[in-house]
């Protein structure tokens, strides 16, 4: 007989088991979503010189220190500069050169006036509006200086970072790989979806659910689909798929009844076994062994126990292989809407809706009876109610810890 082990022990076997991926260099356009595994340092200055910021003409400031309303001063127009383009020609005094927004800024300007801010004629511009030395100039370096670490190894890719590499030149970075979790359901009831329903029958909702949940979470997952309970098909089937995959979750055949055949898998593979069960409700029926250097990790064929086995045991061990902070399971203090009367002998983990009001998190059991059979409850559930073991009962108002 194995011994139950606390959640903390198993979320630490699990991590310190657990393989981290390895590092690719692909082209920035597959890197949204992904994790950089390198420092990005800017090769280039960002501008990469002094350019004008909207449309109209670069001049010498100082030319417009005697100017009045009345007196609008000439500026003779000596050349034009659209973006991509550059100008050979130095701006002296009582001299203009228009310009386009993103085109560089030419020798000897230190201002832009906006084109609207000018009178035109022909090749000469009059202004009657004082402009300032560096107005409307944006300077080379100024968004990033060559050298400058602009993103940090860990950082999560979005399009704004994505951006920001391209702005650069940068067309390939280094991310670390994203796990692949595969994902097999066993169990004599199950048919899959689209299969005409049959007594005794259920649809396998676990795989799905799980696969999505896994995709939810930026990662990667491969179904494997469903295998009867047969020890010798099953250990076929990991066999087949154990060295194709990061790790493999499975459910159903996790307890204690004469076919539940998952320790007798392991067993038979000769996997290492971490741990068989673990003090929470629901999902205490939880197997976990090492074969072939992968993780598998068997949870409850219950719908809800399973999803809450994987919300609160494989999450943390999920978001250390893949170096997502975001993915982590966090916890926060808030406060139960309504009492919860029920004793608690182990720890307990109740399906809730919390939200925001007023600076405060408050949280309602989702309703229902909280049976570990109930899908439906699923829908409005945003996170986990911790309830400890020896909890007495929970009253309206009284704070709690919950996961999500």
């Amino acid at each position: 007989m194995y011994k139950k082990i606390s959640l903390e022990e198993a979320q630490n076997l699990l991590i310190k088991n657990v393989k981290k991926t390895d590092e690719m260099c692909i082209n920035i356009l597959k890197a949204h979503g992904e994790v950089l595994a390198e420092t990005i340092v800017s090769p280039i200055n960002q501008p990469p010189f002094d350019r004008s910021p909207l449309d109209g003409y670069a001049l010498i400031a100082e030319d417009l220190e005697n100017l009045s309303l009345n007196n609008p001063m000439k500026f003779k127009v000596i050349d034009e500069i659209y973006a991509g383009e550059v100008s050979s020609k130095k701006i002296e005094k009582g001299e203009a050169i228009r310009l386009m927004t993103g085109a560089p800024i030419p020798e000897g300007a230190n201002c832009v006036i906006k084109h609207e801010d000018v009178i035109e004629k022909e090749d000469t511009i009059f202004i009657s509006k004082q402009i300032l030395p560096w107005q409307n100039y944006c300077f080379k370096g100024e968004d990033v200086k060559k050298g400058d670490r602009v993103l940090e190894k860990g950082r999560f890719l979005t399009s704004n970072e994505i951006g920001l590499i391209a702005s650069l030149g940068i067309e390939k970075v280094k991310i670390y790989r994203k796990p692949t979790i595969s994902i097999l359901s066993t169990g004599d009831e199950l048919i899959d979806i689209g299969e005409e329903h049959l007594p005794g029958k259920i649809y396998n909702s676990n795989i799905y659910s799980l696969a999505f949940r896994i995709k939810e979470l930026n990662l990667n997952y491969k179904i494997l689909g469903q295998v009867q309970d047969n020890v010798k098909l099953i250990k076929e089937k990991i066999k087949k798929y154990i060295e194709k995959t990061d790790m493999l979750i499975t459910t159903g055949g996790v307890s204690a009844g004469k076919k539940d055949l998952m320790i007798d898998v392991l067993k038979d593979l000769g996997a290492e076994i971490l741990f068989w069960g673990v003090e929470m409700k629901p999902g205490s029926s939880v197997l976990c062994g090492k074969y072939k250097g992968r993780l598998i990790l068997c949870l409850s064929g219950n719908p809800a126990a399973g999803l809450i086995g994987f919300e609160v045991i494989a999450r943390p061990m999920l978001a250390y292989a893949s170096r997502q902070e975001a993915i982590k399971l966090k916890y926060c203090k808030g406060k139960i809407t309504e009492n919860y009367n029920k004793k608690s002998n182990v720890r307990r983990f109740l399906r809730g809706r919390m939200y925001l009001e007023e600076g405060k998190y408050y949280v309602f059991p989702i309703s229902g009876n909280n049976s570990s059979g109930l899908l439906s409850e699923n829908i409005n559930c945003n996170c986990l109610i911790d309830i400890p073991k020896g909890s007495i009962g929970i009253k309206k108002y009284q704070e709690v810890d919950i996961a999500y």
